[in-house]
């Protein structure tokens, strides 16, 4: 089970079937997340790409709070089907891909103000370098001064990016916060 944390929609619950082999942001870790962009961004105003969105329970966060332009990458098929069900039932309008991570950034042209990713907590650091050099330096989908977050395991070390501009921690779930420079 999934909460919407603040919104027009805070407090509803979004049940993910039994099957879903996930591991949803927690309330805890996403109310320190939000409190972050809270001071950063107007949430009315920005473009929102949520990779490895499973549930979608962070597109649906955002859509509660006013973003308009969201998309949801996930591979999994059935996790998109989930999010396209979601997001008709509860009036938020996500655009919803089906897409391995990698792919869909590189064929991407839509810019984006805030990139969120989740990947799996077996990716390995080399995959996660490669996943943070693919949207900061590889691909156009982050607009210049850009926001990319990524939500990893505390052992998962990102402090060498010179990119990077601070590191939350929530128990066992940290949010590194990465700004594209200008000419990136």
């Amino acid at each position: 089970m999934i909460r919407i944390i603040a919104g027009s929609h805070r407090g509803r619950r979004i049940y993910a079937p039994p099957q879903f082999k996930l591991r949803p942001t927690s309330d805890r870790s996403k109310e320190g997340l939000f409190n972050i962009l809270n001071s950063m961004v107007n949430f009315n105003d920005i473009k929102v790409l949520d990779l490895f969105s499973g549930t979608g329970n962070i597109s649906f966060e955002f859509g509660s709070r006013g973003t308009q332009e969201i998309t949801a990458v996930d591979s999994n098929l059935f996790h998109v089907n989930f999010i396209e069900n979601i997001s008709s039932n509860i009036g938020i309008d996500v655009n919803v891909k089906c897409h391995k991570v990698i792919e869909f950034l590189e064929s991407s042209t839509t810019q984006f103000d805030i990139v969120f990713a989740d990947p799996p907590y077996t990716y390995t650091i080399g995959k996660y370098n490669f996943l943070i050099e693919t949207i900061l330096t590889r691909t156009q989908s982050l607009k210049e001064s850009g926001l990319f977050i990524l939500e990893h395991e505390k052992k998962i070390n990102t402090d060498n990016n010179s990119n990077l501009l601070e590191r939350r921690c929530y128990g066992r779930t940290c949010f590194s916060f990465f700004k594209k420079e200008a000419g990136q």
